[in-house]
């Protein structure tokens, strides 16, 4: 909402994702997921140029949407990817306990004492977060099952589905031909190797630009560090293909 915000009144800024009503019906394949965004983002515009934006596993989905979108014959311009990686884009690294620790004095070095303590922090409440809804989500599962009902669309997991989505994708062995916008987080989690460009330079035929923004996976979307965020996307939709050749009501991120 705040980056809604920032962007200003005439930039229409529309989210989707799916299980956020009881009665939608919990797609599992990112192709399927893909094709029912389109389809929403139809009945507010039926023809391009769309901008197509995916954060984390909505990456995967504004990338098969911008596929479809091309098989149909229609225009994407641009697609921005926001901490969103491809297949094997990043993966996690089996590290000693010293370089863990040689890794975080460096990461201390880069980003400052007050940074990577709020960074470690947040990885600890995210853990302690995901022990406590891993715990309520089997409870429920259990309780809705003994008294033979179906959960509610709302109770649903959709981060597992989601989860098992991503790894059971297979891009479209065609490349995507286009440009794409990567919006990174400066702080990245130690534990990982990341690609140069996230992997997607595998799957696309054109260029990528990397924008980075403060703070880290979820830190980008809050104040002060969203600020940048919306320059960074500003810089984007006023480019010079961006300002020709996209409608400004053509903003469709994907969440």
């Amino acid at each position: 909402a705040e980056l809604a915000a920032l962007l200003g009144d005439d930039q229409p800024f529309y989210g989707l994702q799916q299980g956020l009503e009881r009665t939608d019906k919990i797609r599992t394949t990112i192709p399927d997921i893909a094709a029912h965004y389109l389809s929403e983002i139809r009945t507010v515009q039926p023809h391009g140029p769309y901008l197509i934006a995916g954060y984390c596993f909505g990456g995967l989905v504004a990338y098969e949407m911008a596929q479809q979108l091309q098989a149909a014959g229609e225009t994407v311009e641009p697609l921005l990817m926001i901490e969103a990686e491809a297949p094997g884009g990043i993966y996690p690294i089996k590290t000693t306990f010293g370089y863990k620790i040689k890794r975080a004095f460096a990461n201390l070095r880069q980003n400052g004492i007050v940074a990577e303590l709020q960074y470690v922090q947040k990885r600890l409440y995210k853990i302690w977060r995901w022990q406590i809804w891993t715990r309520l989500r089997h409870y429920l599962h259990q309780s809705y099952e003994a008294a033979g009902r179906e959960l509610p669309g709302t109770l649903k997991d959709i981060l597992q589905i989601n989860a098992q989505a991503a790894d059971d994708y297979t891009p479209i062995i065609k490349p995507y031909k286009g440009d794409i916008h990567l919006l990174r987080a400066e702080l990245m989690a130690p534990d990982y190797f990341y690609k140069e460009r996230l992997g997607w330079d595998e799957l696309i035929q054109g260029e990528i630009t990397t924008y980075w923004i403060p703070g880290d996976h979820e830190g980008i979307w809050k104040t002060p560090n969203v600020q940048t965020y919306a320059q960074q996307m500003e810089q984007i939709l006023n480019s010079g293909d961006a300002e020709t050749s996209l409608p400004k009501a053509a903003a469709a991120p994907v969440r």
